[in-house]
C-alpha cells in the first residue's frame, strides 16, 4: 500500500478530553481518530487534566519547529485497527535510541513541523505541515530556538508551506493528525512509510513535544539498520518484530516505528 505525493494530507483526528481513563492503553485506534486523545496513557505527551496548565497562554500565530531529539516512545498507535497498540521498536529501544540521537546530531537535513494561524490554545483550528529543510551549518545549534533552515518547497509570501491540513487544538494545545506522504526524514535516514504518518503533540508558548509514528517494510528498513552499523544478528532480530498486517492477509509484515520527540522553534526560508 503506497501513498503518492509529497504532502498529500488527510484531515486530522479530534481530541477527546472526556476520556480520563489513564489505564486505557488500547485507545489509539486510527480508524476511530483517537490519535489526538488527550488521555496520558494514550499519547504519553500531556496530561490535559493538569490544573497547572494555563489555558489563556498565547503562542506565536505562525511558527516553525525543528525536530531536535527523538527516542522510541513508550506508547504507540494502532496502525492496522486490530485493537492492539503497535510500536515494534519498543522491544529494541536500546539499539534504536542511539541510531536516532546520532542521526539528529549529525544530519544536514531536518524535519520541520509548521503550525500556522494559532492565536491561543483555546479550541481553535490551525494549519499544519510536515516537511524537510536543509541545515547549512552544524546541527549542534538546532535547539537554540532561532536556527534558520532552507527548504526546496515553494513557500507562500508569509512563509507558509504548501499542502497544509486543518488541525484542531484543544484548550491545552493538544492535537492529533495524519499525513500521507512517500517519505519522512529523521536525521540522515529517509524512511518510506507504508502507512499514514500519525502525529500527536502539544503546543505551548515555550515548548512543543510530539509523537510521530509510521509503518515501514522490512525491505526498506534493513538498509537503514545496516547503515547505522547494526550487526546482521541485530538486524534480523529487529526485522522479526513486525507487528502490523499491511495487506490484510493475516500475517504481520510491517514494522511500526513510533518516536517521542522534542521540537525547537526555528526559521525556515527558501
Amino acid at each position: 500500500m503506497r501513498y503518492n505525493g509529497w504532502l498529500v494530507a488527510s484531515v486530522l483526528v479530534g481530541c477527546t478530553p472526556e476520556d480520563t481513563d489513564s489505564n486505557d492503553t488500547s485507545d489509539t485506534d486510527v480508524a476511530d481518530t483517537d490519535v489526538a486523545d488527550t488521555d496520558v496513557a494514550d499519547t504519553d505527551l500531556v496530561d490535559t487534566d493538569s490544573p497547572d496548565t494555563d489555558v489563556t497562554e498565547t503562542v506565536a500565530a505562525n511558527q516553525n519547529y525543528v525536530l531536535v531529539s527523538a527516542v522510541i516512545a513508550e506508547e504507540g498507535f494502532d496502525f492496522d485497527d486490530d485493537g492492539d497498540v503497535d510500536n515494534s521498536l519498543s522491544w529494541a529501544e536500546n539499539m534504536a535510541n542511539p541510531i536516532f540521537s546520532t542521526a539528529l546530531a549529525s544530519a544536514s537535513t531536518v524535519l520541520v513541523v509548521q503550525v500556522w494561524g494559532a492565536e491561543d490554545l483555546a479550541d481553535e483550528t490551525v494549519e499544519m505541515s510536515l516537511f524537510t529543510a536543509s541545515d547549512a551549518d552544524s546541527a549542534s545549534d538546532n535547539a537554540s530556538g532561532s536556527e534558520a533552515f532552507t527548504t526546496a518547497l515553494d513557500l507562500e509570501s508569509d512563509g507558509q508551506a504548501p499542502g497544509s491540513i486543518d488541525v484542531s487544538l484543544d484548550a491545552y494545545g493538544a492535537y492529533g493528525a495524519e499525513f500521507l506522504q512517500d517519505t519522512i526524514q529523521i536525521g540522515e535516514y529517509t524512511f518510506e512509510p507504508t502507512s499514514p504518518i500519525l502525529i500527536a503533540g502539544q503546543v505551548t508558548a515555550d515548548a512543543h513535544d510530539i509523537k510521530i509514528g509510521f509503518v515501514v517494510s522490512a525491505d526498506t528498513l534493513e538498509p537503514i539498520l545496516t547503515a547505522a552499523g547494526l550487526s546482521e544478528q541485530q538486524i534480523n532480530g529487529v526485522l522479526m518484530l513486525a507487528d502490523v498486517d499491511m495487506d490484510d492477509n493475516g500475517d504481520d509484515e510491517g514494522i511500526s516505528i513510533v518516536i517521542q520527540g522534542g521540537l525547537a522553534t526555528c526559521d525556515v526560508g527558501e
